[in-house]
């Protein structure tokens, strides 16, 4: 009898328990919600007033009933995990594909009368499901945004707007219906991000100020109008380091569009992007583009400029190669229509297997010098070789030299024929063209690319290890940037190796794997 009673007391606990909630009527929102208190159902718009703080537990739910808006004037602190993420969405999602979606309205955060004193932190948190903007900022500069998921919104996944200076650190913003991150008039720092499946451009900037996005990822966003991956228009400014641009669609730059604008990438690939024009890139009226150690590759204009197309604008173009691209009407690797108020120069690059051909140019002939151009081009220290790519079916456009030391033909015409005037290569040797130089200091034989199937590199996206395990023992991994710096050189004598790579930067690598004999494979890695 008394095992009876044990077992219905118990079941009473363990339902009770299941049922806790928390009802939130309108008005001003601030103190702690607790996860003991979870889920929190919203029912009117709430606002955390100028002087006011809200602090948010790991694995709290907030589910808004109706079409509200949660307004952050003050500070919020919604610090999730990673096993714990804190979630705001909306209670039916039913019609949200529809067109007659009534759901929440997102996070806005409004500062003209808040207090700057205290960061607002969003961390680990998913955002989705609104029928307005995931997240809206408006003259709110003091919000840090870190291990964030926005998707699934029918605005931007985050607008940031008016001096709304504020930072965003491995995120992932996904699924939105007007486009990933619209910034206007003001100067965010982005890093660690995937931007991705917006239907929009995956970044628009506009206005005054400075926008940097570092070590991310840009892909298969679409939008009928210009910038399928980003979208710069007048007089913004774009900072764009060691990211890739992959796979998106657009009218005009299926990768980057810039318009009255200023654009400025290093270190970054473009690939298989397309656009009626300019597939990789396109600039045009009175733009700025500049491009230093970047790959553009296999990417498609049904018009014209496959890899790049520039009217009317200045172009700045460094150490990078333009390869494989493709255009149906004219100019698969570049078309240049300027007039003589503006400028392009090309030095040290590669222009090789872009069809129908590599540079189309109107009036204004670029100024190109120490390039290899395929069918040749005027300018000092240019040449007509093939670069002898190392694997471009494997994205590895990296440059031969099979037999170095030696200097036979295994070794590309592109080594060590940069302009000599400019700074030497990282190995003290004179430049190399194309976005990848030669590591003549480290690497000391090639004899033949392993099979892939030989080696398994795992996990790959990795956060914190990467593991190597092959078919024998092996001296030494390096890894480099997409630059060529080498970010690790680590010896080894084994088959199965760990890589601690958690005090690298979010992004793109090369990793590269030597045994006893000197042969070496090469993977790309991506550092979560």
């Amino acid at each position: 009898m008394k095992k009876g009673i044990t077992v219905v007391i118990f079941f009473i606990v363990i339902t009770l328990t299941s049922f806790s909630q928390t009802i939130i009527e309108e008005g001003d929102v601030f103190g702690n919600w607790n996860i003991s208190e979870s889920p929190f159902f919203i029912n009117g718009n709430i606002t955390i007033p100028t002087d006011k703080k809200l602090s948010i537990e790991p694995g709290v739910e907030i589910t808004f009933q109706g079409n509200y808006t949660f307004t952050i004037i003050g500070r919020i602190t919604a610090n999730g995990s990673i096993s714990d993420s804190i979630i705001f969405t909306s209670a039916d999602t039913t019609d949200f594909s529809t067109g007659t979606y009534n759901g929440w309205k997102g996070l806005s955060f409004v500062g003209y009368t808040s207090i700057q004193t205290e960061k607002s932190i969003l961390n680990y948190c998913k955002i989705e499901y609104s029928s307005s903007n995931g997240i809206f900022c408006m003259d709110y500069s003091n919000l840090e945004i870190d291990n964030c998921s926005i998707k699934n919104n029918l605005g931007f996944g985050i607008s940031i707007n008016e001096f709304s200076d504020i930072n965003i650190n491995d995120s992932k913003v996904n699924r939105n219906f007007i486009g990933g991150i619209g910034v206007n008039s003001s100067d965010p720092t982005i890093s660690g991000f995937e931007i991705s499946n917006n239907f929009g451009s995956g970044i628009s900037v506009n206005g005054s100020g400075t926008s940097t996005f570092i070590s991310g990822t840009i892909a298969d966003n679409f939008t009928s109008s210009n910038g399928g991956g980003v979208n710069v228009g007048m007089d913004a400014n774009v900072i764009i380091e060691n990211v890739e641009i992959n796979g998106n669609i657009a009218t005009n730059g299926g990768g980057v569009s810039c318009m009255m604008g200023f654009t400025t990438l290093t270190n970054c690939v473009l690939k298989e992007n397309s656009a009626v024009n300019g597939g990789g890139i396109s600039a045009e009226y009175m733009a700025s583009v500049s491009l230093d150690h970047i790959l553009i590759i296999r990417n498609h204009a049904s018009g014209n400029g496959g890899g790049i197309n520039i009217m009317e604008s200045d172009l700045n173009i460094i150490n990078s190669t333009i390869s494989d691209n493709t255009a149906v009407t004219d100019a698969g690797g570049m078309l240049l229509n300027n007039s003589s108020l503006h400028s392009a120069t090309v030095i040290n690059s590669i222009f090789w297997n872009n069809l129908p051909i590599e540079i189309s140019t109107g009036n204004e002939l670029p100024e190109i010098s120490y390039s290899d151009i395929e069918g040749g081009h005027e300018g000092e220290g240019n040449i007509d070789t093939n670069p002898l790519f190392s694997n471009p079916d494997e994205d590895d456009y990296t440059l031969q030299w099979d037999d170095y030391p030696a200097g036979d033909f295994t070794k590309s015409p592109c080594i060590d024929s940069g302009n000599p005037s400019l700074a030497f290569d990282p190995d003290g040797t004179t430049n190399d063209m194309g976005a990848f130089y030669f590591d003549q200091t480290y690497i000391t034989a090639v004899d033949s690319y392993l099979n892939d199937n030989e080696i398994v590199v795992y996990p790959n996206p990795a956060t914190d290890i990467i593991n190597i395990k092959g078919s024998e023992s092996y001296k030494r991994v390096m890894i480099t940037n997409l630059l060529g710096s080498i970010v690790k050189d680590i010896a080894t004598s084994n088959n199965i190796i760990s890589l601690n790579i958690s005090d690298l930067k979010t992004g793109i690598y090369l990793m590269i794997l030597y045994n006893q004999n000197g042969t070496v494979f090469k993977k790309k890695i991506v550092k979560r």
